[in-house]
């Protein structure tokens, strides 16, 4: 997450991120700074070893209605309208950017 946003900058190649991912707001904020695609591998097998199929239908409802939560909260109608405008800069996340 913390290089994201400036390896967003330099490709043209949609950007595949995975790095457990076990909420919905982590997930808004991945997008939000670049990737096109979120993997979700762990938390699904999670949902499978508790439940088998049905506990991998739970994790993904639980996710997508995280992330329609976190998008209603900052105001966003949906995930294609996601940029770092939505995003609060940590120290150092943006100096790069800031500096120009």
């Amino acid at each position: 997450m913390d290089v994201l946003y400036q390896t967003a900058q330099l490709v043209t190649k949609p950007i595949l991120i995975d790095s457990g991912f076990r909420r919905g707001g982590e997930i808004v904020k991945a997008l939000a700074l670049g990737a096109k695609i979120v993997l979700l591998g762990r938390a699904t097998l999670y949902g499978l070893a508790a439940r088998g199929e049905p506990g991998i239908d739970d994790v993904l409802s639980i996710l997508r209605t995280e992330i329609d939560r976190t998008l209603a909260l900052i105001g966003c109608d949906s995930i294609t309208q996601l940029s770092t405008e939505f995003l609060v800069p940590t120290s150092g996340a943006h100096e790069e950017e800031n500096r120009s």
